[in-house]
């Protein structure tokens, strides 16, 4: 926790400056990734919670954990790691934006996994 702590307060100004949330993330995970036990989870929520702050919101889905099995239930595939484009999901769930729809596709994996068994 400290040694993320002080890699995130070395990155301070270039994650101050990110244009998007993309390049906030891809700052966050060059700073975080190589300590042993962060992941792709943590990298985003950390990410998600720096952008609330600077006005900084996902415009893809980020499909890690739980929204990858979500996201799998519904025939989406990740797309080599990278997030996948709105557009790729019906577009009732198009609405909920970025954020939300990640959140849905975790919390509701196992749902969306026995709808489409």
């Amino acid at each position: 926790m400290a040694e993320g702590k002080r890699r995130l307060l070395a990155a301070e100004h270039p994650l101050a400056d990110a244009p998007t949330f993309e390049a906030l993330h891809a700052l966050v995970a060059a700073a975080l990734r190589p300590i042993n036990g962060i992941g792709d989870l943590t990298i985003y929520d950390v990410a998600t919670r720096i952008g609330a702050f600077l006005k900084l919101a996902p415009d893809a889905v980020y499909l890690h954990a739980g929204a990858a099995e979500g996201a799998k239930a519904l025939g989406i595939r990740t797309a080599g790691g990278r997030p996948v484009p709105l557009d790729r999901f019906p577009a009732a769930l198009r609405r909920l934006g970025a954020y939300h729809l990640e959140n849905l596709l975790c919390t509701f994996k196992r749902e969306l996994k026995r709808a489409a068994a």
